[in-house]
């Protein structure tokens, strides 16, 4: 234990002399970090949830074994079932022989024809990384576990995970079997967004079933501001896995780390990118929903414009006091012809920091706008071609 602490206190002291680096330090002309964080970890990440900028990398896109972080695949298409009513939570399930012959590493001790509820199955999962509840829970949605691999390898592809292939639910070895932690940090935050009231259970710290008593191995519940899940993992071939997400005001980080030489430096790795983030990047509401902010020309509209409102709050993260950096370009949509309504999509804006694309948000229309008539058009042409004359030869 004293060699752990020891471990922490040197990798916090060196973390402390690096995180509180001037502004300065920063690329005006993006949002990756070009400091160097004291990481155990082979491979590491850490992304912003409103918008998914990553803000530090190393060796981020190499595909790895993820270990039991390949559970949280496993647990969207368990919600996204759930959504569409294919299973229920009340749904009971009497334990498979393969799923009772699971009986490596994390598990819920199934017993052999043990009568289990679907909810049951996804708190194992969520709580205490159960691999013989992925195993049953496989079987239940897709009729076998090779039939649900296929799903997650589908549901991977929909998802634009480049750099992921699935060959089992539950993550433990297998060569065929990698995601980037890029792909992790996209699937996480995916997950969080969609999959709220499962997501919650990563937050519970404890679980008991069969009489047994277990607990979540997330090494930064209780003890890191805002952590909040999500799913922690280690194979001898993949090292000591950890995605962690914490959110304070709003403001989400996910931060992923692989191939740590050991349980301590995974958490310690995971405070070390969360603290980085927290301390030297501002997030803040850079348009409020309903806000104006442009307008376009409307042809044959009785008003010449129209204005352009965001419908929703626009959040943004970005280097400490750096705001300035921030750019926004409005994109009308080609021939924009009245009439208009009220709440109609007009145009695109992209909200850049330096050569940075953050955010591309749809923007409508804030007015209805009446198409004009035939004279009207024809005289309000006229008026504008002569106005036209005017202004080139009088300025």
């Amino acid at each position: 234990m004293n060699c752990k602490k020891a471990i922490i206190c040197l990798l916090i002291m060196i973390l402390g002399g690096m995180v509180f680096m001037p502004t300065g330090a920063y690329a005006q002309t993006s949002m990756l970090s070009e400091i160097e964080l004291p990481l155990d970890a082979e491979n590491a990440l850490l992304m912003e949830g409103h918008n998914e900028q990553v803000l530090y990398a190393k060796n981020a896109e190499e595909p790895v074994q993820p270990a039991s972080i390949t559970k949280i695949m496993t647990l969207l298409l368990a919600g996204e079932a759930l959504e569409k009513g294919n299973i229920s939570l009340d749904d009971i399930i009497a334990t498979s022989l393969r799923a009772y012959e699971m009986q490596t590493g994390s598990q819920m001790f199934l017993e052999h024809e043990q009568e289990v509820s679907v909810e049951d199955l996804i708190k194992g999962i969520a709580i205490i990384s159960a691999n013989d509840a992925c195993i049953l829970l496989a079987e239940h949605i897709a009729g076998s576990e090779e039939m649900f691999v296929q799903k997650m390898n589908e549901r991977a592809e929909e998802l634009g995970l480049s750099n992921t292939n699935f060959t089992n639910s539950h993550g433990l070895h297998d060569s065929e079997q990698y995601m980037s932690p890029l792909d992790i940090a996209h699937l996480a935050n995916y997950f969080i967004r969609t999959q709220p009231e499962i997501f919650a259970l990563h937050s519970e710290k404890e679980w008991t079933f069969n009489n047994i008593r277990q607990y979540n191995r997330n090494p930064l519940l209780g003890t890191f501001e805002g952590v909040d899940g999500i799913k922690t993992g280690y194979l001898p071939e993949a090292g000591w896995c950890l995605a962690a997400t914490a959110e304070r005001d709003g403001y989400r980080l996910i931060a992923v780390v692989m191939n740590s030489e050991t349980e301590t430096t995974r958490g310690v790795d995971a405070q070390v990118l969360l603290t980085h983030a927290f301390t030297n990047y501002d997030h803040f509401t850079y348009a409020f929903e309903g806000e104006e902010v442009s307008e376009t020309t409307v042809h044959r509209g009785t008003e010449e414009t129209v204005p352009l409102l965001t419908t929703s709050n626009i959040d943004v993260v970005v280097p400490n006091n750096h705001e300035e950096h921030i750019e926004k370009e409005v994109r009308p949509h080609s021939d924009i012809e009245a009439p208009i309504e009220k709440g109609e999509p007009l145009a695109i804006m992209e909200i850049y920091y330096g050569n940075d694309l953050i955010r591309e948000v749809e923007l409508v229309a804030g007015e209805d706008v009446e198409r004009q008539g035939f004279f009207s058009y024809i005289f309000s042409s006229i008026g504008g071609f002569f106005s036209g004359i005017w202004q080139s030869i009088f300025g």
